[in-house]
């Protein structure tokens, strides 16, 4: 439920932003940055379930293409990838070390609204916070995990629906390029591994350009 009502509010904005004739232009970009895993439950075929910590710090990259509409509204398709290490498997209060490791390749529809939208107003305000949200798809990458040299699970990937959301601020450098400087909660959920059932879920925080063009 919480999935369809989120795709169906960005597709009529979508749609209502291209309907709008106004002034616009076209922009690529690029951001890499530093990603925290979440702890993620793992549910077996049997319901028993564990809970698998990430250690503190991942990397996150993305590319993108996008149009900015003169009404504020800025809708952008962008591929990613995200990736980090496993640190601690608890089972009921027992915790230890566990070798593995999880990444994430996807694709994402993104909608945004810039408060200071139109660059050339950004002459007088170079700076513009905006906020977002996007969904798509991510697919997750598990190779195998042991503790204590025993296989928990088999490698394995699943191909999951994702959602993010955002909060940032373009930085305008030079005529058509921004410093974009941004925070992003990431989260991937149902995914399947080795009859294994769990979600890939991450706070990012991102350094990148937009390069503006008509």
């Amino acid at each position: 439920m919480f999935r369809s009502a989120i795709v169906t509010s960005l597709m009529v904005i979508f749609v209502a932003s291209f309907a709008y004739a106004g002034p616009s232009s076209n922009y690529v970009g690029v951001s890499a940055g530093l990603s925290q895993q979440t702890a993620s439950s793992l549910t077996d075929r049997n319901g028993d379930s564990a809970e698998l910590n990430y250690k503190k710090i991942g990397t996150a990259v993305s590319a993108s293409i996008g149009h900015q509409f003169e009404i504020g509204l800025r809708v952008e398709e962008e591929v990613f990838y995200k990736n980090c290490t496993t640190d601690k498997f608890t089972y009921l209060t027992s915790a230890t070390s566990v070798g593995s490791s999880a990444w994430a390749i996807g694709a994402m529809s993104n909608l945004y609204y810039d408060w200071y939208h139109n660059i050339d107003v950004m002459d007088d305000r170079p700076i513009s916070p905006y906020i977002g949200i996007g969904v798509g798809v991510a697919n997750v990458n598990m190779p195998e995990g042991s503790v204590n040299s025993i296989k928990v699970w088999n490698s394995g990937t699943d191909t999951a629906f994702a959602y993010q959301m955002s909060i940032g601020s373009g930085f305008k450098i030079t005529k058509d390029t921004i410093l974009d400087v941004s925070y992003r909660y990431f989260d991937a959920w149902d995914i399947k591994v080795d009859q294994i059932k769990t979600n890939f879920s991450n706070h990012n925080v991102l350094l990148g350009v937009r390069y503006a063009f008509k």
